[in-house]
């Protein structure tokens, strides 16, 4: 009751003083609910748009297949085949130079991506285009409450970066692995001209 601060405890001497103190109490939180609506309207806003922007997508994506198929109906499969192709490499290899490669390598690997094989799994190609070591080290995942793991990871020279947890198919890190592997699956499939294409366009590398 006594407490400078945090205090819930209001003197008054008249019944307006209580008034004045409720006044100012519902207009702090109808101010604070109005805030809090306004905000859930942003989200269900944003929230609309990209669902919007999704279904405009699938929709452009439908009229584009049927376009093909109109023009070409022998070949538009495959080349609807091939366009979903390179667009799933592209995701690959901005992905992996976004997460690792970029921070730790400089330098042009335009020729090392293009003719390394596509043995094993895809961090052993990135490894071996890049010059780098598969290596195994054991630390925490940065949970207080949970044991060291083995994690995976591509070690060039005294820096490296995590590329798969195999213990734990929870891991944040081995989901990654995952979904890097289904699209390295599908890179194989990709002619080497077209990958030629790919790597140019996604202008990754220095001139180095």
């Amino acid at each position: 009751r006594l407490a400078p601060v945090n205090n819930g405890f209001f003197p008054f001497e008249f019944t307006r003083d209580i008034t004045d103190l409720l006044k100012k109490q519902w207009a702090g939180m109808f101010y604070e609910y109005l805030e809090q609506r306004q905000t859930s309207d942003q989200f269900a806003t944003a929230t609309n748009l990209l669902r919007n922007i999704s279904v405009a997508g699938d929709k452009v994506e439908e009229l584009v297949k049927n376009l093909y198929r109109h023009i070409d109906a022998a070949g538009a499969d495959e080349m609807i085949d091939n366009v979903d192709k390179r667009a799933i490499a592209r995701q690959f290899y901005e992905d992996v130079f976004s997460d690792f490669v970029r921070d730790h390598l400089t330098g042009n690997y335009f020729k090392p991506l293009l003719n390394t094989p596509m043995n094993g799994e895809w961090y052993e190609y990135i490894a071996t285009a890049t010059d780098g070591i598969i290596d195994t080290m054991s630390f925490s995942d940065g949970n207080k409450n949970s044991s060291d793991k083995d994690y995976t990871i591509i070690d060039w020279g005294g820096t490296g970066s995590v590329v798969d947890c195999p213990e734990d198919p929870e891991d944040k890190s081995n989901i990654k692995h995952r979904k890097q592997q289904k699209r390295f699956e599908i890179i194989k499939q990709i002619n080497k001209k077209d990958l030629k294409l790919i790597l140019r366009e996604l202008n990754l590398f220095d001139n180095t």
